[in-house]
């Protein structure tokens, strides 16, 4: 499945991703590449665990490991930061919605 990013120039790029195992409620590890990298073929791979908190809230921590400093870079500066907090966001307001209803 691929997502898309536009640049503030218009330019689009987009992500790209395989889920590889999904351990619920404990992991899940995925690999994901960004077109807008400097070199094409750098894959990140990404594990996110989560881990139970009191209240019935859950702790998810990532990790993401890239091939270079370069390409972990090039995330920054597409604005991956600002799209992680959205993407949480976003979980967050569906999980709240899941949990009254």
């Amino acid at each position: 499945m691929a997502r898309y990013f536009t640049d503030p120039n218009g330019n689009e790029y987009a992500f790209h991703g395989v889920s590889h195992e999904q351990l619920a409620p404990e992991r899940i590890i995925r690999t994901f590449e960004f077109e807008g990298l400097p070199e094409a073929g750098h894959v990140c791979l990404e594990t996110m665990r989560f881990e139970a908190l009191p209240g019935n809230r859950t702790k998810i921590i990532v990790q993401s490991v890239f091939q270079s400093v370069a390409d972990r870079d090039g995330m920054l500066k597409s604005g991956m930061e600002i799209g992680v907090f959205e993407a949480h966001d976003r979980l967050d307001k569906v999980l709240t919605k899941e949990l009254v209803n």
